[in-house]
């Protein structure tokens, strides 16, 4: 079984699996961008751009990457965003407040209820007559649509309680908005084609109307994948340990060896533009190690496959040359295995188990004969891992990583096989 000393190991990365993500959210992130003052004037610079998986309500900008940065309200600016990528328009007014999509907390009465709201709304979809907006809190997400002849935000309205008989009741007002507005600008009713129209409050549905009212001229903001897959290679550095092996065998305890380690997977991300993310990443690689003793040796050859959820959060965010730390713990299974005891010495007497007297009534065993899989060293293992490198160019990822301990102690003998990795990753689908 594994050791105490290990365990505890595990427990230490595990917690700090947990922790790293908390320091990773007062990192800085500036990315080329602008604002728009309330005059209309755009001025260049530099958007610190953070997890906003909430709509922001304060945005800091510099001008200058050495100058000192500055906070902007929703009031104070009419807007921000990051070249090509993302931008944000300043609201001020009210927001509803009735729950959606929660059984367990909707009203049992139609809540209308708004309070005021000072936030910055992202921009969806753009056009030459209204433009999409979106926005998001602890209480629920919104949309929004702007008129852009005379500057007009409103929210669209989509309300749901829950009737006498514990029914969802939905109320799509937002349908009648957007076919007011296709009548303004249109001249088509939504309902022109004598058929229902979708009531899913749900972007995509939201986005073909609004592409109609724009004459199918809209233009939509970029938006990169939650998902993103990497494959990737390295050489591994494994430095094997077995204890308790049987009395006046001799065994070593150390054995080492290097190997080829192909890895695939995928990152997880809230917001992709960050990268703070988890990923879940497949490794496999070979063990080869051989225990040295008298008169015999142990030889161990197996192929891990590990499966390591783990945290990496980034230590600068240069766009073009990115470092990270990676913190992971996970299982390790073994696809296969080959562990023998080979005799190094003719005429001896002996079992899996013990060395024999000869003269016992055992079998006599010559150089070179084998008794195979003789020790229980386990089919499962913990394992886990520091991953310290660099992301090129968004798309190839330079790393070292240290690998503490992989446990897999059996019910007999105490095994385990720790060391370290570099290698390369290329990442797939990167912007």
């Amino acid at each position: 079984m594994p050791n105490l000393t290990n365990m505890k190991l595990f427990y230490f990365i595990i917690s700090t699996c947990i922790l790293t993500p908390l320091l990773a959210l007062s990192q800085s992130n500036y990315r080329e961008g602008y604002i728009i003052k309330n005059s209309g004037d755009t001025v260049r610079g530099y958007i610190n751009y953070q997890e906003w998986n909430k709509s922001p309500h304060a945005v800091e900008f510099k001008s200058n990457a050495d100058n000192s940065a500055q906070q902007y309200s929703p009031a104070s600016i009419k807007g921000f965003g990051m070249w090509k990528f993302k931008s944000y328009i300043s609201y001020v007014g009210p927001v509803t407040t009735g729950r959606l999509n929660t059984l367990m907390s909707l009203s049992t009465v139609l809540d209308t209820s708004v309070r005021q709201e000072s936030t910055f709304l992202r921009v969806i979809s753009r056009g030459p007559n209204v433009t999409l907006l979106y926005h998001d809190d602890d209480i629920k997400y919104r949309y929004f649509i702007l008129e852009n002849r005379n500057n007009a935000i409103a929210e669209l309205k989509y309300y749901q309680y829950t009737d006498n008989s514990d029914k969802v009741v939905s109320k799509p007002v937002f349908i009648s908005q957007l076919d007011q507005l296709s009548l303004k600008y249109t001249n088509k009713s939504i309902y022109a084609n004598s058929s229902a129209p979708d009531n899913a409050y749900y972007e995509d549905v939201i986005l073909r109307y609004v592409k109609l009212i724009n004459n199918n001229v809209s233009i939509e903001e970029n938006r990169e994948s939650h998902f993103h897959f990497f494959v990737g290679l390295a050489f591994k550095y494994n430095n094997s340990f077995f204890n308790d092996g049987p009395a006046g065998f001799n065994y070593e305890k150390y054995s080492s060896s290097v190997s080829p380690m192909a890895s695939i997977g995928v990152d997880i991300s809230a917001n992709p533009s960050v990268r703070n993310h988890v990923r879940i990443e497949a490794a496999v690689y070979t063990e080869n190690a051989r225990f040295n003793g008298t008169p015999a040796y142990f030889s161990l050859k197996r192929v891990p496959v590990a499966i390591i959820p783990q945290y990496i959060f980034n230590l600068s965010n240069n766009e073009k040359l990115k470092f990270f730390l990676s913190i992971g713990a996970g299982i390790v299974c073994y696809a296969s295995s080959d562990n023998k005891v080979v005799v190094t010495q003719s005429g001896v007497v002996l079992t899996s188990q013990a060395i024999q007297n000869k003269g016992d009534s055992f079998k006599s065993y010559n150089q070179g004969d084998q008794i195979n899989d003789p020790y229980s060293v386990g089919s499962l293992g913990l394992n886990a891992q520091l991953k310290l490198g660099l992301v090129v160019n968004k798309t190839i990822e330079i790393y070292a990583t240290g690998i503490p301990f992989a446990v897999s102690g059996g019910s007999q003998y105490y095994y385990s096989n720790s060391g370290a990795a570099v290698g390369l990753s290329y990442l797939l689908g990167r912007k």
